[in-house]
């Protein structure tokens, strides 16, 4: 059976909890690396920000792997990746 991220805290949000699955979470991870791919090298002030925020994005979401695989998804925000 799929594992489930019952408590995914939204950092807007303190109050919403949504019920995500890894699978989900293993495709936002795929996403991310094809969108950092696709930004090219000589990037203006807009890419370079849009390339920060993708490698946030990425980094949240592997924490959230991670902290769901050690069966701790409710710390994902501060959980430390090996």
């Amino acid at each position: 059976m799929e594992r489930q991220i019952t408590r995914c805290n939204s950092h807007r949000n303190p109050s919403d909890y949504r019920c995500i699955t890894e699978t989900e979470v293993l495709s936002d991870i795929q996403y991310f690396r094809d969108q950092l791919a696709e930004l090219p090298v000589d990037a203006d002030r807009y890419t370079q920000a849009r390339r920060h925020v993708y490698i946030t994005l990425l980094q949240q979401r592997r924490q959230l792997l991670a902290a769901t695989r050690a069966g701790r998804p409710e710390d994902w925000p501060a959980f430390k990746l090996d």
